[in-house]
């Protein structure tokens, strides 16, 4: 067994030294191949260098590159701020807007109030429900059947039928705005407006409210009155007539386009509204207690300002009030001599308009709608006109004295009045309790401010008149000129020609210089950088090119593959 052991270890071991043999040999071709390529190598090493120095430089410009894209993201964290600034303001804006729309809520609740009178309950029972089918806005719903309904009393209406026409015309303003497109408050105003008679406002509705069409109206219901004989109430009656019969093919027009988008898109900007105004209710209490304090501080301040100005010998107050004929500030008499002399011209004008108002009326007489002659010229007024003697003469029917009006101001209770007064004392203590310092302050005016003074003043007048005047009046009468003269004479005594023949030299060998530097840099390209480039294009490109070939050829790679299967 230890023979047949050795036989065996001897066999491979002869195989291992064949394969190894085999394996040494071709190292021995690889070898040689590799010397005669280490020359090529080296210049191809020469290359890969100026291949890494420009990787070296893109890496270099990448460092540039990031620089720059950071600066981008600063540029758009910048953009961002910008950004989140607009939309704080937007939103500012829009609270302001809410707040805004929540007061006027108070007043057109008041205005429909007043204008509902006993029929306000009623009438806002069928505003609410509206609100809760449609969606729309109801302080916008009070506002435009509170405007009609009070246009309809102004007019001579009845309290039902104003109402009436209130809650329809809303209703066929709502219709008119689904059908033509326009806003529900425009519809609104120009439907008032038809009612008061303008007619064109409602052609682009085809509406026609004229008068031709009131008589029509008038004739269809039965009623003999002349259009010209009735009173505006009914007017207004027929014309809400006219309107209701012309319009009737198009209401309802609103229910049935009630979820088009652009009805929806309306509706929206409704609920938008109230949503704001929600908002906004809840910051007026907050604002009313602001604005009374604002109010008080503000009565405070002018009641210490009038104070100041009774300290200078001015009485703002009585400044501020309407002068009377015997009183007043500059001179009266020139302005009341003006005065008389406009009135002067301003009869004699009014006589001419009068001539010239008679011819027109003889010229429409027969054509207007009243036809009313006056038997006598009317008397112009005088130059002089005022008080009861002036006026339009004898008046007629019409000679009455007109109604007072209860405004009700006695009831008012201003509390930034009362806020005001409260301030004033709480001034009064302070400046009470500060009189020692009252007192200092004087005296240092008197003592050691006005000395302060005297010498501030009195060392600018000594700096004025010992340095600015005498060093004023050298330099315009000697220091200037001389400076003048002497800037002339230098330029007088330089020798131009001269000077300018030098540059011209300088200027020629400075040429010369250039066009040799060029010429050799051209000679260098031609006699270097041109066969230099044709070499290695041409011959030293391709050799190399050649040498790996031949490298790769001479490597025998069978017994490469045959050594190594034989090691492994």
């Amino acid at each position: 067994m230890s023979n047949n052991m050795n036989i065996n270890f001897k066999t491979n071991a002869d195989k291992i030294a064949g394969s190894m043999s085999k394996l040494s040999n071709a190292m021995d071709g690889l070898g040689k191949a590799g010397r005669k390529s280490t020359g090529d190598f080296r210049s191809f090493q020469k290359q890969t260098r100026k291949v890494n120095d420009a990787f070296s430089n893109m890496a270099r410009d990448g460092n540039r590159s990031t620089k720059v894209f950071k600066g981008l993201s600063l540029a758009t964290l910048s953009l961002n701020k910008a950004f989140g600034l607009l939309l704080t303001h937007r939103f500012g804006a829009w609270l302001r807007q809410g707040i805004t729309s929540a007061m006027e809520m108070i007043e057109t609740n008041e205005l429909f109030r007043v204008s509902l009178g006993e029929l306000t309950t009623e009438t806002d029972n069928v505003i609410r429900s509206m609100s809760k089918l449609t969606g729309l806005d109801s302080t916008n719903l009070r506002d435009r059947v509170a405007n009609f309904n009070l246009l309809a009393k102004t007019m001579g209406m009845t309290a039902k039928n104003s109402q009436t026409l209130g809650l329809n015309m809303n209703q066929l303003a709502l219709d008119m705005g689904a059908v033509f497109n326009v806003s529900y408050a425009q519809v609104a105003e120009d439907l008032r407006s038809g009612l008061v008679g303008q007619s064109r406002v409602l052609y682009k509705y085809g509406i026609d409210v004229t008068n031709a069409q009131l008589a029509e109206e008038a004739r269809r219901r039965g009623i003999q009155k002349s259009v010209q004989a009735m009173s505006q109430a009914e007017k207004m009656m027929l014309r809400y007539s006219v309107i209701l019969r012309q319009t009737g093919t198009i209401q309802g027009e609103f229910a049935h386009e009630f979820n088009f988008p652009m009805n929806q898109l309306r509706l929206f900007q409704e609920r938008f509204v109230t949503l704001s105004r929600t908002i906004g209710q809840l910051f007026l209490p907050a604002l009313g207690a602001i604005v009374r304090v604002a109010n008080a501080v503000v009565i405070a301040l002018t009641r210490v300002f009038q104070m100041i100005g009774k300290v200078f010998g001015m009485d703002i107050s009585k400044a501020l009030e309407p002068r009377d004929g015997g009183a007043g500030l500059g001179d009266i008499k020139d302005d009341v001599d003006g005065i008389n002399d406009g009135v002067g011209g301003t009869g004699k004008g009014l006589g001419k308009a009068t001539k010239e108002a008679k011819k027109l009326k003889n010229q429409l007489m027969g054509f207007d709608e009243i036809n009313i002659l006056q038997t006598e010229t009317p008397e112009t007024p005088s130059a002089g006109g005022g008080g009861g003697s002036g006026g339009l003469g004898d008046l007629g029917e019409f000679d009455f004295d007109l109604e007072g009006y209860d405004s009700l101001l006695d009831m008012i209770e201003d509390k930034s009045q009362a806020m005001a007064d409260s301030i004033m004392e709480w001034m009064k203590g302070v400046w009470e309790l500060a009189e020692p310092t009252r007192e200092a302050l004087s005296k240092l005016w008197d003592e050691g401010l006005s000395k302060f003074a005297d010498f501030s003043m009195g060392t600018l007048k000594d700096f004025y008149n010992s340095f600015l005047v005498p060093v004023g009046k050298w330099q315009l009468t000697d220091g200037l000129p001389r400076f003048f003269n002497i800037i002339n004479d230098m330029l007088n005594e330089i020798d131009w020609d001269r000077l300018r023949t030098s540059l011209d030299g300088l200027f020629v060998e400075l040429g010369k210089a250039n066009i040799e530097i060029g010429t050799g840099i051209l000679d260098f390209m031609e006699s270097v950088l041109k066969p230099l480039s044709v070499w290695t294009v041409g011959v030293g490109l391709p050799q190399f090119i050649d040498i790996i070939s031949r490298f790769l050829s001479d490597i025998d790679w069978d017994k490469i593959h045959d050594a190594l299967n034989g090691l492994w």
